[in-house]
């Protein structure tokens, strides 16, 4: 009997937190760096509330959830931020071609130099690749300077 009861408790320790996690980023704020900071202050709330056994722990930790889930919310990353590349903006592309999609090529890309004048960076990501040559095949090993578009 002790262990249904420990399961049952652990189950609803986990959901609680993702339930308002997930109200947090329905209910988003659009100023992430205040939801972070506030959830921030709530985890350190939490923390001082469980030494003390004051309580009201469990009450802050799960607003911080939902404070995170906000933060999160208003976070809004473009497709080239991760790169450090404009869209539109030239980089060096290197990686193995793994499909020809018509007149597209699929290129699994190693390594990425935002721009001509810098060195090769690991990066793992697929390309697709317009307007190259007919000539390549799955499987081969090249480097190209792309145009890069989303």
């Amino acid at each position: 009997m002790g262990e249904q009861v420990a399961a049952f408790l652990a189950v609803r320790a986990s959901v609680a937190p993702a339930i308002f996690f997930i109200i947090g980023v329905g209910l988003g704020t659009g100023h992430p760096a205040i939801s972070a900071l506030a959830a921030g202050a709530l985890l350190l709330g939490f923390v001082a509330l469980q030494r003390r056994g004051w309580p009201g722990g469990f009450l802050a930790l799960l607003l911080a959830f939902g404070l995170a889930g906000a933060a999160l919310s208003g976070t809004r990353l473009e497709p080239g931020d991760a790169f450090g590349i404009d869209p539109g903006g030239e980089a060096i592309l290197e990686g193995r071609v793994a499909e020809r999609l018509g007149a597209q090529v699929a290129l699994d890309v190693d390594a990425l130099a935002p721009s001509p004048s810098e060195p090769l960076q690991a990066r793992h990501f697929r390309a697709a690749l317009s307007g190259a040559p007919d000539d390549l095949l799955p499987g081969e090993r090249i480097r190209i300077l792309a145009r890069l578009f989303v």
